[in-house]
């Protein structure tokens, strides 16, 4: 009976070490602190960075639309346009940009010039 009793007291301190460890689902993630960054996407207005890649590499959105760009590369990059620019951001940071106008706008990594991307605002 003690070895039985033993081995739920054990049994339920793990389930309760492995509960303490695993993260809960309604914890949001820490506000970055840069301002030009957001947590929220819009279907179909996201730009992933990835392997020194935009990802879409052109992107078509409504006007009205903000497009993020969110950085999963380990190194810094930066979106540089003529109509509008971001400062560096790292790894899991983002920066948005709302496009009011119609028209075609490239834009680039102004660290990484090969990274090259487009934005259609229809």
């Amino acid at each position: 009976m003690k070895r039985k009793l033993m081995f739920v007291f054990l049994m339920a301190c793990i389930l309760l070490a492995v509960a303490a460890c695993t993260p809960s689902k309604s914890e949001t993630p820490a506000p970055s602190t840069n301002n030009n960054t957001t947590t929220s996407v819009s279907t179909g207005t996201a730009i992933s960075i990835e392997s020194f890649a935009f990802n879409p590499k052109v992107l078509t959105v409504p006007v009205g639309s903000t497009v993020v760009w969110t950085n999963n590369d380990s190194a810094k990059h930066n979106v540089v346009s003529t109509n509008f620019s971001s400062p560096e951001f790292g790894k899991g940071e983002t920066f948005e940009f709302k496009f009011d106008q119609k028209g075609t706008y490239d834009y680039s990594c102004g660290i990484h010039p090969s990274m090259t991307g487009k934005i259609i605002v229809e």
